[in-house]
């Protein structure tokens, strides 16, 4: 074992934090959801949002949680893919672009030479960023403006975002990351990306803004790459129109009745052929009895366990020779090697609770595209 690798208690614990916490998010955010939609008064309504609101500030923080405790533990890596940056950078910062101008502070963005098309990095670590200090930066700022300058030089990547918000100490151990996004409310987010610039060869640096505010820059190594013109994937119209084109026979396997409630409330916009079943035995029997065209898992079920019944309905599939039902893993247990583990033993695909209607729809509409052909 060398330094870094992490120690098997603490992987252990990681996954039962995860998988504890996710489970009543996943209620919290399903209802409140359903709420929203239900046509009640305003004054409901308003109370259903601010629910969700802060079920999804949970949810934030617990991700922010648990990946330091990776980054700690060593188990995080680069991701490093062919992306466009410019279209990246000019994608993610137009939501705050607009609270910006709702706050009315001026808001500028501007590209060095270098940053003119596709590059290989790591393209969830820059939108990280990018939320992370921009975020912090409109927030903490009532009057001015905020700037954000993002250059590539010498494959080095650098994202400065530059505010006018509270005066910076001029001095002292106060200016710094930790110090200053503590003092913002934000103190996990940037410390969790200094890790992650500091996990890609970089860092993430503060500085006092001339006379007023804070600039932040976060460095790593990044480099050119190609242009790629393949499918960038399915418009949200193009998903809906897969999932609405039929009434597809969905068999969901969960053993909690929360949990299987807010995925029938989830699925509620789509006329598919749903029927549930309380564990992995039950699900075998049933899919054997009357195949599905999709199927969706939970993977901590009594009885019989989602690892096992996939095992058990690929067996089977042989035997019969039937083409394989897509099965997708829904389930509290999120950690990266939990994902690649069911991938390995015949999913195919996970989609971690608290579960989104966007991403569930995505995930059954790309496994299904193949039978609406």
């Amino acid at each position: 074992m060398t330094a870094k690798d992490p120690l098997p208690g603490q992987t252990r614990f990681l996954d039962m934090i995860g998988h504890e916490l996710r489970t009543p998010l996943n209620a919290i955010l399903g209802m409140s959801a359903a709420l929203q939609e239900a046509g009640l008064d305003l004054a409901s309504t308003e109370m259903a949002r601010t629910i969700a609101s802060a079920g999804e500030e949970m949810t934030k923080l617990l991700e922010q949680m648990l990946e330091l405790a990776r980054l700690e533990a060593g188990q995080e890596q680069p991701d490093i893919e062919n992306f466009d940056l410019p279209r990246l950078i000019r994608e993610t910062q137009k939501p705050f672009g607009a609270q910006a101008l709702a706050k009315g502070i001026q808001f500028d963005v501007e590209f060095g030479p270098g940053v003119r098309g596709f590059v290989k990095g790591d393209r969830s670590r820059v939108k990280q960023a990018l939320k992370t200090l921009l975020g912090s930066a409109i927030a903490a700022t009532d009057t001015g403006s905020v700037s954000l300058l993002v250059m590539l030089d010498d494959d080095i990547f650098s994202l400065t975002v530059a505010d006018t918000g509270p005066t910076a100490p001029e001095t002292g151990d106060e200016l710094t990351v930790a110090a200053q996004g503590h003092q913002r409310g934000d103190g996990l987010g940037f410390e969790l990306l200094r890790r992650s610039c500091q996990m890609l060869g970089g860092d993430l640096n503060c500085a006092a803004n001339n006379t007023r505010g804070l600039a932040f820059s976060a460095t790593f190594p990044m480099a050119l790459g190609t242009r790629d013109d393949g499918n960038t994937g399915a418009t949200p119209a193009d998903r809906d129109a897969i999932l609405r084109s039929k009434p597809w026979r969905v068999l969901a396997a969960e053993d909690n009745l929360t949990s299987q409630k807010v995925l029938e409330l989830l699925l509620k916009p789509y006329d598919f052929d749903l029927r549930f079943v309380d564990n992995g035995a039950q699900l075998v029997k049933a899919f054997q009895a009357d195949p599905s065209d999709i199927i969706l898992m939970d993977v901590n079920m009594p009885v019989l366990c989602g690892i096992e019944a996939a095992a058990r309905i690929r067996v089977y599939e042989r035997a019969t020779k039937r083409t394989p039902v897509p099965i997708i893993a829904l389930t509290a247990n999120a950690m990266p090697h939990q994902a690649a583990e069911y991938l390995r033993r015949g999913m195919d695909a996970h989609v971690p609770k608290p579960v989104r209607r966007e991403e569930l729809a995505g995930a059954m509409a790309r496994l299904l595209s193949y039978q609406a052909e």
